[in-house]
Order: C-alpha cells, then structure tokens, then sequence
C-alpha cells in the first residue's frame, strides 16, 4: 500500500535534500520497523496524528519533546535520531 492513510492517496515522499525531509524518512522508517500504523504511533506517543504526518512527511521539524514520545513509544532512545546528525555535519 502506496498511501499515506489507506484512503487511496498517493504519500508524498520527504524532501532527502532538508533536514526535515531526511527526519521525517527516518522517524517513518522506523515506525514501519516497529510495525506501527501512524495512527497507533501517534497515540502510544501522546502526540496527534497529523503532526506525527506532517514530520513523516518532513513540512515541519518535531520539537525535542515529540520526537522523544515518538522514539520512546518505539521502544527507542534519542539515540536512534543519531544518523541525521551525523548526516548534517558531513
């Protein structure tokens, strides 16, 4: 399935060129690894749905405390955020 919410939509891929873009792939990547719909992650995190949407989808940057949720709703620590720093500073 090719969409974002199953409805039919195409999902719009993150820009790989922003640092937004290369966070939201990696939060989706792991979510998917986990084996969680955006829906479920959203609400094991506290966090709603469509903010957990637009960082998957790289329109905005979660706050420090978000993507805390959302990694430790993983079973994750901010640890796992840690290739995207080293991607920035290469």
């Amino acid at each position: 399935d090719n969409t974002a919410t199953g409805q039919g939509r195409p999902r719009k891929k993150p820009n790989p060129d922003t640092f937004a873009g290369r966070c939201g792939d990696l939060l989706r990547r792991l979510r998917l690894d986990a084996g969680f719909t955006g829906q479920q992650l959203a609400a094991a995190a506290g966090v709603p749905y469509e903010s957990l949407n637009q960082y998957e989808r790289g329109v905005r940057l979660p706050s420090i405390e978000a993507a805390g949720k959302l990694v430790a709703a993983l079973g994750l620590s901010l640890a796992a955020l840690d290739p995207l720093f080293a991607q920035a500073s290469s």
